[in-house]
């Protein structure tokens, strides 16, 4: 069962969340789709970065057991990918921006899913979908060669 949880997999599933995250930011920017609250667009970014992150580090010999322990928390993923040699820069924006983000996704009261009623400092969804395709960027030579290794 493990290994039909492969680091591809999680890439795919990323990759197809941050398209979907895209393509309904794109809509709503322009006009063709309006949305009550943004909060869907949050969690499709959110759980790309999440997903994309846990494929890098299933591809550095983290079990499907380690991963599923790691949780939500952006900012610790990063850091843990970081210390398996992960190197993708954010700029200041963008790292206010996952920390916002990752408020709201990766760690309680997951606002993201569980509405809670106030004032709250938003981010900047393209700058996010951009640190995104970077991201990915940097971890698809690595999925692609950790799972050819293993399965060609």
């Amino acid at each position: 069962m493990d290994d039909r949880t492969n680091e591809m997999g999680m890439f795919n599933y990323a990759v197809s969340y941050l398209e979907a995250a895209r393509e309904l930011s794109d809509a709503c920017n322009s006009g063709r789709l309006t949305l009550s609250f943004d909060a869907p667009i949050g969690m499709l970014i959110g759980h790309a970065i999440e997903l994309g992150t846990k494929a890098f580090l299933r591809s550095k010999g983290a079990s499907l057991k380690e991963i599923k322990a790691m949780g939500h928390n952006l900012q610790e993923l990063l850091k843990k990918a970081g210390a398996k040699g992960l190197v993708t820069s954010a700029s200041i924006d963008e790292t206010i921006d996952l920390e916002t983000l990752n408020v709201w996704f990766g760690r309680p009261p997951y606002l993201i899913r569980y509405i809670e009623t106030g004032s709250y400092r938003g981010y900047d969804e393209r700058r996010l979908i951009e640190f995104a395709d970077r991201l990915f960027a940097d971890v698809r030579p690595i999925i692609h060669e950790s799972y050819s290794q293993k399965h060609l």
